[in-house]
């Protein structure tokens, strides 16, 4: 019976001033490198979130007006990322924006990218977005729209709100409506 106790006892290991020293530097450590993989910047007016282990960017939520054009690709501290995201809300609620131009790049358009963008009169959704998002086009004042082939899915209320949409074209066999 005094076996069975002294084998249930909990072992404690105490850590001296030293060793946690040691682990809140190695955290430290770990936290810089996954941070270097992600750096946020500011180039020609547009803000991105770079990837440095797919070398990818994604725009991100500023205050765009006028005529945006986004750059398929952009360079920072000497290396190249291709820019193939719009983030969630990027343009959301950017009303003076005009137009933009996205390159054929753009695979992903997060939710709400260009909802309420009532200055947009028309939009072209580049050919390797797969998905429409919830929300990306409420509220704009575009009378058509192009959806691409390889779109599979039209998220909720996509379109809520576009009351001078007269005409969608479908080249493609969306799966999922809403």
């Amino acid at each position: 019976s005094n076996n069975f106790q002294d084998s249930n006892k909990i072992k404690r290991t105490e850590l001296n001033y030293d060793d946690m020293k040691k682990i809140i530097l190695l955290l430290l450590f770990l936290n810089g490198i996954v941070l270097s993989y992600a750096t946020r910047i500011e180039i020609d007016g547009i803000k991105y979130d770079t990837s440095e282990l797919n070398k990818t960017a994604e725009v991100l939520k500023n205050n765009y007006t006028g005529s945006i054009v986004v750059p398929d690709e952009i360079e920072y501290e000497g290396i190249k990322y291709k820019v193939t995201s719009i983030g969630n809300e990027a343009f959301a609620k950017c009303e003076e924006l005009q137009s933009i131009d996205l390159p054929s790049t753009i695979t992903r358009i997060g939710d709400k990218a260009f909802q309420y963008c009532y200055g947009l009169e028309s939009f072209v959704i580049p050919e390797l977005v797969t998905m429409i998002n919830n929300s990306t086009f409420e509220g704009l004042n575009i009378k058509t729209i192009k959806i691409p082939e390889n779109v599979v899915r039209i998220g909720d209320y996509a379109f809520l709100g576009c009351d001078n949409l007269e005409t969608v074209y479908v080249d493609g066999p969306v799966e999922q409506i809403g």
